[in-house]
């Protein structure tokens, strides 16, 4: 019975080895495995799938444009070949689909959306909802947003999928004002571009007296009507057109 016992005791002590040297073996592999990954890959990145970098350089992205980290963001983009800066450009995120100007509005992050603009991410971008970022901005009452997306040149009439625009969903009474004087300015230049461009288009194809007349061009129908007004008051006026 002793020699029996001591027979098991020996085998169990053989098995417990055994299985000890079999763990720190695994143990001493997968630490050398990882280390090789940081050494090759940058944390193992050679290992993963394209789409799991992608991700990480997506929300590498978005981070340094929510914290305004404008020195990495501007090494990020320089030098890249077009196609690859537009298509970064043109990432949609989260569900509602928002680009990176509206993370960047978001985020109140003002040197950023400009940078964003200036390398061609239109200030109209819109999400899955067509809402703008002026649209998310004048919804989160947000004046210095607004204002830089205005300086911008974002569409303060741009509709969304629900057919309102920006100022439909003001809610305080100076983000309302500051959107109607700014439509009013932008009503006033235009009037006063579309009248130049009239009376040099008039000038030019109904010469005076015995000029050979030449026919006009129509470009467009309201610089064809402001160029019937001018017409017509000429013509009152007396004397040749």
């Amino acid at each position: 019975m002793n020699v029996f016992g001591k027979i098991c005791q020996n085998r169990l002590s053989s098995l417990v080895k055994m299985a000890l040297s079999i763990f720190f073996i695994g143990v001493l592999f997968s630490t050398g495995l990882e280390a090789g990954r940081r050494r090759m890959g940058q944390g193992g990145a050679l290992s993963r799938s394209p789409q799991e970098c992608q991700k990480d350089a997506r929300a590498h992205l978005r981070r340094m444009i929510e914290m305004g980290d404008m020195n990495t963001l501007r090494a990020r983009f320089a030098g890249l070949p077009e196609q690859v800066k537009r298509r970064c450009l043109g990432e949609q995120y989260g569900k509602r689909g928002k680009s990176l100007l509206h993370i960047a509005a978001s985020a109140r992050q003002i040197k950023a959306m400009r940078f964003l603009v200036e390398i061609g991410l239109g200030v109209d971008t819109c999400d899955r909802d067509r809402c703008t970022a002026l649209h998310h901005a004048v919804a989160g009452d947000d004046e210095g947003v607004v204002r830089c997306l205005l300086g911008l040149g974002a569409n303060f009439k741009a509709k969304n999928r629900e057919g309102w625009i920006p100022s439909d969903l003001a809610r305080s009474q100076s983000l309302k004002e500051l959107l109607t004087q700014h439509a009013q300015k932008f009503s006033r230049r235009s009037a006063r571009g579309n009248r130049g461009t009239s009376e040099r288009a008039l000038d030019s194809c109904f010469p005076r007296q015995d000029e050979e007349p030449v026919r006009m061009t129509r470009e467009s129908d309201g610089r064809w009507a402001a160029t019937q007004v001018i017409i017509a008051a000429r013509c009152e006026a007396g004397g040749a057109i």
